[in-house]
């Protein structure tokens, strides 16, 4: 079994080699029906492609998702889903450019572990696309092993 990394209700540590400037704290929350637009247009902003509104239509209903908002702002947001009864997927991580390198993902995917391991879970999964991977500017890859994760086989884009 993969060992999963733990989670702390304290304040996230930094994750980067880059230093953490203004460090905020973020609300989150479950989206509810009619925030797909949100959630795409921010999608959007974060990703070199999207799920679209309808598609976030289906996610909302279907996957435990969290937005985390900032002054009033949504400025980031990650998806999960359970794969079966002990496996469970993280399908995106979105923080928007602004509030990147802010503590914000941290809190996102705290929280996230910490609900997943609530419901059972033993192993999570967190797919990256080859271009993250190998992008400096974007490379959640790297973010995810230095907060626990270990890399496994890269699929091709």
């Amino acid at each position: 079994m993969t060992k999963m990394p733990t989670t702390s209700t304290k304040s996230p540590a930094p994750v980067t080699d880059k230093p953490v400037t203004d460090e905020i704290k973020v609300t989150l929350r479950p989206p509810v029906r009619g925030e797909e637009v949100l959630l795409a247009d921010m999608d959007l902003k974060c990703f070199p492609w999207d799920w679209g509104h309808t598609q976030w239509t289906t996610i909302i209903g279907q996957c435990p998702t969290s937005i985390a908002f900032y002054d009033e702002r949504a400025v980031g947001f990650i998806t999960t889903q359970q794969r079966d009864e002990d496996t469970w997927v993280i399908g995106k991580l979105g923080v928007k450019k602004a509030y990147r390198d802010r503590g914000v993902g941290q809190q996102l995917l705290n929280a996230a572990l910490g609900m997943m391991i609530e419901r059972g879970a033993l192993r999570v999964i967190f797919v990256v696309p080859e271009s993250f991977v190998f992008d400096d500017e974007n490379n959640i890859a790297v973010w995810l092993t230095k907060t626990g994760f270990k890399a496994g086989k890269v699929l091709r884009d």
